[in-house]
């Protein structure tokens, strides 16, 4: 014996399966432009320098 699920169940189900995709999809949008900081912007000093002294601070 099977569960049956109505026409009303089945669009409830389908709302469901719709909200939780446009969730998961506005979650991906709203999280992406953070990942553009991840990049180095500059060094000081440059890649490769040999230092004399060490650095007095760092940031």
């Amino acid at each position: 014996m099977g569960i049956t699920v109505g026409a009303a169940g089945g669009r409830r189900a389908l709302r469901l399966a719709v909200a939780v995709a446009v969730t998961l999809l506005s979650s991906v949008v709203w999280v992406a432009p953070a990942s553009a900081h991840a990049e180095l912007q500059s060094s000081d000093p440059a890649a490769g320098a040999v230092l004399t002294v060490p650095p007095i601070e760092s940031s």
